[in-house]
C-alpha cells in the first residue's frame, strides 16, 4: 500500500517522479528527521511548521 500511496502522490505532483528504489529511502529518511526535529523539542519551530520543512524537502527531492 505504501508504494500505492508513493505512486499516487507521484501522479499528482506532489511528490517528484522518481525511481522508487531512490524515493522510497527518502521519503523514510525524511519522516525519521520530522519526528526526530518534533521529539527533541529545540528547533524552535511549531510542529505544523516542522511538518511543513519536511514536506517541503521531499518535494524537491
Amino acid at each position: 500500500w505504501m508504494l500505492e500511496l508513493v505512486r499516487m502522490a507521484v501522479r499528482e505532483g506532489v511528490l517528484p517522479d522518481l525511481p522508487p528504489a531512490f524515493l522510497g529511502p527518502m521519503i523514510v529518511r525524511v519522516l525519521n528527521g520530522i519526528l526526530a526535529a518534533i521529539a527533541a523539542g529545540e528547533t524552535g519551530m511549531s510542529e505544523d511548521e516542522i511538518v511543513e520543512a519536511g514536506l517541503a524537502m521531499l518535494r524537491k527531492a
